[in-house]
């Protein structure tokens, strides 16, 4: 499908599915999908998970800026705190598609998959950066970008702006054409104005698309549809579990997780590497190099006194020691607490759950030397006594250099008790600002009080029975923290992120490292070598031995006839 872009014509891949098709499809017929869409030959898959609640968010819809900023939507700042931090964000978010992920897919040919709306903040981030190689390489761009969206993001944009990506592909396509009086009906049963429809347009960087029609017209109790969402997520599972299986992969959150903790931590569990990316500056042990205001007030680099940094202690294998593994996790919560304080004193709020736990996920792994595999030489025997030497230590007491257990309870805990009381407080303060400012004429002051009432008494209930209402994420929590395929790390630090990059995307599958079992099959595999070898060579020995004994035998064999001959030949002239 050809569709206009800055006065050039763009060749776009388009598949719109409707509930009903959807729903059809099962694991071979969803690969058949895979290659008719022709995606190339990746050797890797790259999934920007939707990551929301950032400025991009704000800018997108605009059905909802009319709304009280931070009240009900969020603000023009996003997760930051004020305009200037928010700059600096989106600035190293972009060095971080500039410098790691763009240099990642050119070398691996990837897929990259993305939300095909324009609220996510990693695929604006992701636009802003191969939007230009993608215009300079045409067709000869080594990496494919696929986006999934579904009907109710774009459907208004598609109706209301005709210059959209969306509303050129509902020109073009005949089977969104042919859809379109459906729709219609569907719409009108709602009672719902298309101003107040969500704004979102589509992604172009994104090559090939992928819409989802996601409504039930079979449903008796709504001759005009209704929203369902069943079949598109059974097929997004099955098709992104194709490329799973297929092809090594990694799932890039940031800010909120449009999915929820649950799908997040379902990745892992089903193998797939998970990487928060943080977005905040917390880098320098010295605030005074700090450059966010949020790192500045919130002394989000404590530094550790002598007697301090003397109790963090290290063990035999430069691992610290379990004590200090702890305080150091409760630094970073107690950072964690002092920046929601921040957001409190300034009258707002920021409900992005990756960010801290990142930042949780990176002090549980300080000081254990995870992924520290040795890649230099190292003799096969000694290699072997090493991991013996540590299999006794762990056996016989000594501290494992993985995650506590205890540690990561106490992680887990914070998350889910800890935290959502954090939030609820700034979203309390954001509120009972907002109420200071308006007065009972306001059109949502009847609302905005029951929302004060609403949280004041959810923290009272949290604070009384420690209760949050998310222990049913404690599982989740649990396994996303701990899993060996979590890996977080800060924007800030481009360097740092390139190389959990190229660590955790390795397109051969190998392992990093040998495990002490596999060391003795390969010991054992030499051994049988250097006894075949030697057994070869004795048979090489014979062999060559009795070959000089063969041609021994014939000369001397060829020697006796010729002079039985010649004495012949002397006897009887």
């Amino acid at each position: 499908m050809t569709v206009a872009e800055n006065g050039k014509t763009v060749e776009k891949k388009f598949l719109y599915l409707t509930d009903k098709q959807a729903a059809m499809f099962d694991e071979e017929s969803v690969w058949k999908c895979v290659q008719a869409l022709d995606l190339g030959e990746p050797k890797c898959v790259i999934r920007l998970a939707q990551s929301v609640r950032g400025k991009q968010s704000y800018t997108s819809h605009k059905e909802r800026t009319k709304l009280p900023q931070g009240v009900w939507f969020t603000s023009i700042h996003g997760c930051e705190l004020d305009g200037y931090d928010q700059y600096i964000g989106e600035t190293q978010l972009n060095m971080f598609m500039e410098n790691c992920l763009l240099p990642l897919a050119m070398r691996t040919s990837a897929l990259i998959v993305i939300a095909g709306g324009n609220d996510c903040s990693l695929a604006a981030a992701l636009e802003r950066v191969v939007k230009p190689e993608q215009a300079r390489l045409g067709k000869n761009c080594p990496f494919t970008v696929l986006g999934l969206s579904h009907i109710h993001e774009v459907y208004a944009k598609a109706v209301t702006e005709s210059n959209s990506l969306a509303g050129e592909l509902l020109r073009c396509s005949s089977m969104w054409g042919k859809r379109r009086a459906a729709l219609v009906r569907f719409m009108e049963a709602r009672n719902k104005p298309l101003d107040q429809c969500q704004q979102l347009d589509l992604s172009r960087s994104a090559s090939h698309l992928i819409i989802f029609e996601s409504i039930d017209f079979s449903y008796v109790g709504a001759p005009a549809g209704r929203s369902s969402y069943g079949a598109q997520m059974n097929f997004m599972s099955l098709f992104l579990g194709q490329l799973n299986q297929k092809f090594p992969s990694i799932l890039i959150q940031a800010y909120h997780a449009d999915m929820g903790i649950n799908q997040l931590a379902e990745h892992v569990r089903k193998k797939v590497p998970v990487f928060l990316l943080d977005t905040r500056e917390r880098l320098y042990v010295d605030k005074k190099k700090s450059v966010t205001h949020l790192a500045r007030l919130a002394d989000s680099f404590p530094t550790f006194t002598a007697e301090e940094a003397a109790e963090m202690t290290l063990t035999d294998n430069d691992g610290l020691t379990l004590d200090s593994r702890k305080k150091l996790l409760e630094v970073a919560m107690n950072v964690i607490r002092r920046e929601s304080q921040v957001y409190v004193d300034h009258a707002r709020n920021c409900e992005s759950v990756t960010q801290d736990l990142a930042l949780l996920h990176r002090s549980l792994h300080l000081g254990s030397n995870r992924g520290n595999a040795n890649e230099g030489i190292e003799e096969l025997h000694e290699r072997i006594a090493n991991l013996q030497s540590a299999s006794r230590l762990n056996k016989d007491g000594g501290e494992e250099h993985s995650i506590s257990q205890d540690l990561l309870i106490m992680a887990t805990n914070f998350m889910v008790k800890d935290w959502p009381k954090l939030y609820k407080v700034q979203k309390l303060r954001t509120i009972e600002s907002w109420l200071e400012k308006h007065d009972e004429s306001h059109e949502l002051y009847g609302e905005a009080i029951i929302q004060q009432t609403n949280l004041s008494s959810q923290i009272a209930s949290i604070d009384e029975h420690g209760s949050s209402g998310l222990e049913h994420l404690w599982l989740d929590y649990y396994h996303l923290l701990g899993s060996p395929l979590t890996f977080s790390g800060p924007v800030m630090d481009i360097d740092y992120c390139k190389g959990v990059l190229n660590s955790v995307v390795r397109v051969d599958r190998l392992p990093k490292s040998n495990s002490l079992q596999a060391l003795h099959t390969l010991q054992d595999a030499w051994d049988n070598i250097e006894f075949y070898h030697t057994v070869a060579d004795g048979y090489k020995r014979i062999t060559k031995v009795s070959y000089f004994i063969l041609l021994t035998t014939g000369v001397i064999t060829t020697i006796v006839a010729q002079m039985s001959n010649e004495m012949k030949s002397a006897t009887y002239p």
